[in-house]
């Protein structure tokens, strides 16, 4: 973390290059996740440059988490980049962690369920009570690493405070708003599907962690076992994550 705009401009700058040059060696197999200079966001133009080198070498996303240069990614400071990922076809992907400082040094290391987690929980309802998804419609957003079994409680919630600003919440909130989230073999995937449909899950691989969303594999398994709806596995491991990242 640093709120040094020009550190920050040169760490995400290198970090982009690297990942666009193994996007090359891989023979474009692997598109990749953008780390926007957010503290230059004052300029614009600067980011926009940024980003479209990002796009034109393979990257299919933009990089966020819950909080970002202190602020709810709700927040009008944020609205040129989602403009710009709405022009440029990039997925806005919110993943576990946060960009606060302040939040970040306070919370002992503990406390990891509210310090990584929950700041993606609270940005998906932010963005759904702020109604940013209306301001940008374009843009697909994407809840990573954080499961889904939260999402119809989330769900709830947000109707609830849309209903108390005499605002309609509709039935498909995650249809409408563009939004998908990744499940994990951790889930109870039947159960979820019942409660929010197929449409708007995707598999969540995380692969280089040692963790319950590692597996790749699971899905495919648990599709041969007869365990899922042969269709619903087919949308989360390849329709949905096409959609999300404009791969299909």
């Amino acid at each position: 973390l640093t709120e040094e705009p020009d550190l920050e401009f040169a760490l995400a700058r290198s970090y982009n290059r690297w990942l666009a040059d193994i996007w090359k060696h891989s023979n474009k197999r692997l598109p990749w996740a953008a780390i926007p200079p957010l503290f230059s966001l004052v300029d614009a133009a600067k980011v926009r440059e940024e980003l479209e080198f990002c796009k034109a070498h393979g990257a299919c996303a933009i990089f966020m988490r819950g909080f970002e240069c202190d602020r709810l990614i709700s927040h009008r400071y944020f609205f040129p980049l989602y403009k710009m990922a709405q022009e440029l076809d990039l997925a806005v992907t919110l993943h576990a962690g946060v960009g606060h400082r302040s939040y970040h040094d306070e919370l002992p290391r503990s406390a990891a369920l509210m310090l990584f987690k929950f700041p993606v929980l609270g940005a998906f309802n932010q963005l759904i009570e702020e109604e940013v998804p209306k301001r940008f419609p374009g843009v697909r957003w994407g809840f990573v690493e954080a499961s889904a079994q939260w999402v119809p409680y989330v769900l709830g919630e947000a109707r609830l405070r849309l209903n108390r600003r005499g605002r309609a919440g509709s039935n498909n909130l995650l249809g409408d708003n563009n939004f998908y989230v990744t499940t994990q073999r951790s889930d109870d995937l039947n159960w979820l599907i019942n409660e929010v449909g197929d449409d708007n899950l995707i598999i969540g691989t995380d692969y280089g962690h040692r963790d319950s969303a590692t597996e790749v594999e699971a899905l495919k398994r648990m599709a041969s076992d007869g365990n899922y709806p042969a269709d619903s596995v087919k949308k989360i491991l390849q329709d949905n994550p096409g959609k999300l990242y404009a791969l299909a």
